[in-house]
């Protein structure tokens, strides 16, 4: 269950990161990967009883989902391309176009 909790956790992370930029990962994408880790996770307690391999499929799983989320945002990137400049006259750097240094 907990397991279940933390992914869904991870995918929120994700799917609100890529909201942001009005992107989205899918409903239909989320509830397969939350039964996919769970079913391994549930494999490797019950029946398997292996503690390495579990940790395994959490940190992979969890490392997919935000590099898929970084994928699908790499779009934003090409598409600043060089119109990006150093920011001025702010104080976060979460508000500036590029970020080089400090504001």
């Amino acid at each position: 269950m907990s397991g279940a909790l933390y992914t869904a956790a991870v995918l929120a992370v994700a799917e609100g990161v890529l909201l942001r930029s009005h992107q989205r990962l899918g409903w239909r994408l989320d509830v397969v990967v939350v039964c996919a880790i769970t079913l391994a996770l549930a494999w490797f307690f019950y029946i398997d009883r292996n503690l390495l391999v579990r940790i395994y499929i959490q940190n992979f799983g969890y490392g997919a989902i935000l590099l898929v989320a970084a994928l699908k945002l790499r779009s934003l990137v090409r598409a600043a391309g060089s119109s990006t400049r150093h920011c001025s006259g702010c104080c976060w750097p979460s508000r500036c176009i590029s970020f080089r240094g400090h504001c």
